[in-house]
């Protein structure tokens, strides 16, 4: 794939040259005009297809448990312990710098790397089991990698989590770029929207992960020189932006990037690339809550763009305006949408905006599915909307293009397209059908659809191993794997649908199933918490489902709503209070409040009976990020009329903690319980600051007593007695 050579036709032609691009061949620009890539096939940027050429060198090795840093770290008998050493280093062509499966480090990786088009840098791992991760403080200031001037280089197989920002990859020299980042996972990266509109108290008048890539992206590429950027085979959750994409000649291929319920964040996904490609993406859920709006996936300033064969999907409804799939949000010129799914979008499946910069022109609406989107009624309401009003100046409504072939099945009342611009009225409709159902829709479109992936629910267990069991497609490719977790897991069938999965260690793990059909792929996850030998579990909430708080209801947090001036009255921000089951974690921001607690629901019991043989203990995980040192379990028995402080226990947590705790707490014989409440302040001084809540347990255990383990790490043996009063 080295051909130097463009004297080829305009399909065969791109394709050389999208890959003589990244591979190295230099191009005084690169690539295709911004006409001619619209009508050009995509090149399969998949790992069977093209990978850049590495010679392995010198090769650097990170270990988090078993390392050290007076090492050398040039093998894994000599590794390194954290990433100290590493962020002294300049990656040359050839080098490597591996980090070792199983690792967590809490440290930000600030390492450069300039491979040559002949032989690339490389940032991976090895050895077996979890992807290594770069795993911070859930603080917005926090950064799990930044990568200056990157040249050549190719990033695999990491994990970045708990941070304002995730990666970023900052291309500002010229001579930059040539960037691969695949199989890499973001999760739990939130924060930045606009500031101080994240509802988070302690967070408050903080800036945010400095300096570029600080817009709470799980994957942050760009930059003035960015250039023939490919990410392909990555995954994001629970980020406040997925990814943002920059440059040109970049390609954004095979991303499933689902679930991000942040929240008073805008976490939807940017692509800024021109001459650029994305396709065969799964967008479900990949944004839900901002004050101005989210989507799909935001394009902006595209000129010669291609997005083709994605899926944008289940697009939430939060109240937001949009909430739709794609926004064409400002500027651009040349832009194809092929071959695409909307289906069940909240908002307009897309949208033509542009508030106060012009309109995007000459988009290209071909061959796809419109399955039901707009159910919200939001703005339009319309499949596709162009956005406008008598007040809008024609420079900025100023959008033209074709939609053409296209199929539908509508909401009732909702339009297929809407114009509600005076000036932007330059778009031809032709041959678009209307289908009555879903399934027609489907047998005159038959485009390739993700796999179908669900798993069982999350398992308690006093044993070091279970069963697991899941539902995928027929014919997709399966692979279990662990993701979070104190030790390590084994997969007796890791490639079938249902298998036992063994556990090396005490505590709780999270493993995902993936399912991959060739074109499309997504993930389902699940925990397993391994307890000591002899407990039993008698009740559980595992806050596993967006936005389900499984009966527990907040009351008394002291927050509010806000409106956060901007630079104009313009753009003013909007923040809600936090209480919400967002990312497998129950999240309940507190201010200045004494009385500020959780409870069940009054009209339902919580159907547990504490007693000699029955449940002894509650266990909560949770990270306590506010600054109380005592909490406090209340009680109610089916006789008992009000909240008594004779039936309640205090327990003591770490407060402002970095990581999750689990706390322990001896409960007495009561008998049958009929609703529980936990205060965050045990002795009515004022909290302030935010819980994330794992799990709350109520079971048997072999010891009474309060205990606390950090996630991931080993158990520790502190046993500290509950205060009963």
């Amino acid at each position: 794939m080295g051909g130097r050579g463009l004297a080829l036709k305009n399909e065969t032609r791109l394709i050389a040259c999208a890959v003589c691009v990244i591979c190295g061949a230099t191009f005084a620009d690169g690539g295709l005009n911004d006409r001619e890539i619209l009508s050009a096939n995509v090149p399969d940027l998949s790992a069977k297809a093209w990978n850049p050429p590495v010679t392995p060198g010198r090769t650097y090795h990170i270990d988090s448990a078993g390392g050290d840093d007076a090492r050398d770290g040039l093998t894994p008998q000599t590794a390194w312990r954290t990433l100290a050493n590493a962020n002294r280093l300049t990656l040359s062509p050839g080098e490597r710098l591996l980090l070792k499966r199983g690792s967590t480090f809490n440290e930000e990786l600030k390492i450069r790397a300039v491979g040559a088009a002949e032989n690339w840098a490389e940032i991976g791992a090895y050895g077996e089991g979890m992807r290594p991760q770069i795993r911070r403080n859930r603080h917005i200031n926090d950064r799990c990698g930044i990568i200056a001037d990157p040249a050549y280089l190719a990033v695999r197989d990491l994990v970045v989590c708990n941070a304002g920002s995730g990666l970023s990859f900052v291309c500002a020299k010229p001579g930059t770029g040539h960037v691969l980042v695949e199989r890499c996972l973001a999760h739990h990266i939130e924060g930045c929207y606009r500031f101080n509109s994240h509802g988070i108290p302690e967070w408050r008048d903080e800036p945010g992960a400095a300096g570029p890539g600080g817009r709470s992206c799980g994957f942050w590429i760009g930059g003035a020189q960015s250039r023939h950027v490919v990410v392909r085979d990555c995954e994001m959750y629970q980020c406040s932006s997925g990814f943002n994409v920059g440059g040109l000649d970049t390609f954004v291929n095979r991303i499933f990037c689902h679930d991000n319920y942040a929240h008073n964040t805008s976490p939807h996904p940017y692509n800024l690339s021109s001459r650029s490609w994305m396709t065969d993406c799964v967008f479900d859920a990949s944004g839900w809550h901002a004050a101005a709006g989210t989507m799909g996936v935001m394009l902006a300033g595209n000129k010669g763009f291609v997005v083709r064969g994605c899926h944008f999907l289940n697009q939430p409804d939060s109240g937001s305006p949009d909430q739709g799939g794609i926004d064409l949000e400002w500027g651009g010129d040349n832009i194809l949408i092929e071959e695409c799914t909307f289906r069940n979008n909240a908002g307009a499946a897309i949208e033509v905006l542009g508030l106060r910069s012009p309109q995007a022109r000459n988009v290209r609406i071909r061959r796809c599915k419109f399955d039901r989107d707009n159910h919200a009624r939001k703005n339009g309401p319309a499949e596709i909307q162009v956005w406008g009003s008598p007040k809008t100046p024609r420079d900025i409504a100023c959008s033209n293009g074709v939609i053409e072939d296209n199929g539908y099945v509508l909401v009732p009342g909702v339009p297929f397209y809407a114009n509600e611009s005076p000036s932007s009225n330059d778009w031809t409709l032709v041959r678009n059908r209307e289908f009555d159902f879903s399934e027609n829709l489907d047998r005159a479109f038959p485009f390739v659809d993700p796999p179908k992936a669900s798993v069982c629910g999350e398992v308690w267990t006093d044993r070091p191993e279970a069963a697991l069991s899941a539902t995928a497609s027929d014919g997709a490719a399966l692979v279990w794997e662990q993701i979070e977790g104190p030790g390590r897991v084994v997969f007796a069938r890791p490639h079938a649908v249902c298998t036992k999965a063994t556990f090396s260690a005490e505590g709780d793990y999270r493993v995902q199933l993936k399912a991959d059909n060739g074109t499309l792929w997504r993930t389902a996850r699940t925990a397993i918490h391994v307890l000591p030998p002899g407990a039993r579990t008698f009740k559980a909430w595992d806050f596993s489902r967006n936005l389900d708080m499984q009966g527990w209801r907040v009351e008394d947090a002291g927050t509010a709503y806000e409106s956060i001036p901007g630079k104009t009255a313009f753009w003013n921000s909007k923040s809600h209070p936090v209480r919400i089951v967002c990312g497998d974690y129950l999240v309940v921001a507190v201010k200045d409040s004494a009385e500020a607690c959780l409870v069940t629901p009054d009209e339902m019991d919580v159907g547990v009976i504490c007693g000699v043989t029955r449940a002894n203990a509650m266990r909560v995980k949770m990270q306590n990020h506010t600054d109380s040192r005592r909490m406090r379990l209340w009680w109610q028995t089916g006789g008992t009329p009000a909240w008594k402080v004779e039936n309640s226990v205090a327990f003591d947590v770490k407060a402002m903690d970095d990581d999750d705790g689990i706390y322990t707490v001896a409960l007495p014989r009561i008998g049958s319980v009929k609703q529980l409440k936990i205060s965050f302040s045990a002795d009515g001084e004022k909290v302030t600051g935010t819980c994330r809540i794992d799990y709350i347990w109520i079971g048997k255990l072999p010891i009474y007593g309060t205990g606390q383990t950090r996630s991931g790490r080993a158990r520790v043996p502190t046993r500290r007695r509950a205060r009963f009063f």
